[in-house]
């Protein structure tokens, strides 16, 4: 019986081998992929940054470059005012030159 023994023990080294092996390949591949997602993490925050950047100077850029609707009407209604009141001046001087001429 002792050959028999022996058998048992070479295919126990050769199952011990392969298990571990197999665990070596699975955890060089867990390596690979945890090192790839932490690339790929940080190529995104530095994008997201960058975005925010932007995001951020825009914030700050569009009231200067751009004007709200209300404020717009607001100033074209300020606006039209203002060329009535100088319409009916010259309207108004139009007039008193007529009246003046006829005298």
């Amino acid at each position: 019986m002792p050959g028999a023994g022996e058998e048992m023990n070479w295919e126990l080294i050769i199952l011990n081998a392969a298990i571990l092996t197999g665990i070596g390949i699975i955890g060089y591949f867990l390596r690979d992929m945890r090192t790839t997602v932490k690339e790929k993490f940080k190529e995104h925050d530095e994008k997201i940054d960058c975005i925010e950047g932007k995001y951020h100077d825009l914030r700050e850029d569009l009231p200067q470059r751009f004007v709200m609707r209300d404020d717009y009407i607001r100033a074209l209604s300020g606006f039209g005012n203002k060329l009535e009141k100088i319409y009916e001046a010259v309207s108004g001087l139009g007039e008193r030159m007529a009246s003046q001429e006829r005298k």
